[in-house]
């Protein structure tokens, strides 16, 4: 028995060896590869895109005059553009919008006409609130003409004061 034991024990040392070979291999395989591939990618990139190919060519530098004038530069993207400065424009009155009268993005100064809104409901307002004043324009009137009468009588002692009176409050109200 005691034969077997050391064959075993060597076996599996063998293997053990084999084991930790076979990661050290693997290791530098990964290492290798890993190391090879950036540079493998920055080919692909330089080849493929816009900034690749304006890194990959030789561009020649000359002296020039020097030039004032506009450079039209356009740059193609999604996303959204934000005015610097922005106005909310609030109406003092409300009602229906018949026209506007500035564009979007227009310089605006104060006191421009900005809109237009229709103006019927507000000459409805207005024809009723100057009906009413002839009404009340009607009753002041009567109430001065009767306040003549009511003096008249006062001073002739036919109606009480308080009658009077009333008639007075009547007038100044």
């Amino acid at each position: 028995m005691s034969d077997i034991r050391p064959d075993t024990d060597r076996s599996r040392r063998l293997w053990r060896w084999w084991i930790v070979g076979l990661i050290v291999v693997g290791g530098l395989l990964s290492w290798w590869y890993w190391r090879a591939e950036p540079a493998s990618n920055q080919a692909q990139s330089a080849s493929s895109g816009f900034a690749g190919q304006m890194g990959a060519m030789k561009v020649p530098v000359r002296a020039a005059r020097v030039e004032q004038s506009t450079i039209n530069i356009v740059f193609p993207a999604i996303g959204t553009v934000t005015a610097f400065n922005t106005v909310t424009v609030r109406s003092r009155v409300d009602g229906e919008l018949i026209e506007l009268l500035f564009d979007e993005g227009q310089q605006v100064n104060k006191g421009d006409l900005l809109a237009r809104i229709d103006p019927r409901s507000y000459q409805v307002q207005l024809d009723q609130a100057l009906g009413q004043q002839k009404q009340n324009q009607a009753q002041l009137a009567n109430a001065r003409r009767d306040l003549q009468r009511y003096q008249k009588l006062f001073e002739q002692n036919s109606i009480a004061r308080q009658q009077y009176d009333a008639q007075k409050a009547l007038v100044e109200q």
